[in-house]
């Protein structure tokens, strides 16, 4: 995991090094980088968790 709000791109170089023994995932926060900023602004990171658990199933 990255800080948030902030681009997977911010850890790309470091990603590299697990990414010889491990699954890596990066993933942008809404509005950052490739992602699509959110339908409405959100006070909590409940909908990001709940997305990131369906993506991890």
């Amino acid at each position: 995991m990255h800080p948030s709000p902030l681009a997977s791109a911010f850890l790309a170089p470091f990603a590299q090094f697990p990414a010889n023994d491990f699954d890596v995932i990066a993933l942008d926060a809404p509005g950052y980088r490739d992602s699509d900023p959110p339908a409405q602004p959100e006070d909590t990171l409940k909908p990001d968790v709940e997305v990131l658990g369906e993506i991890l199933g």
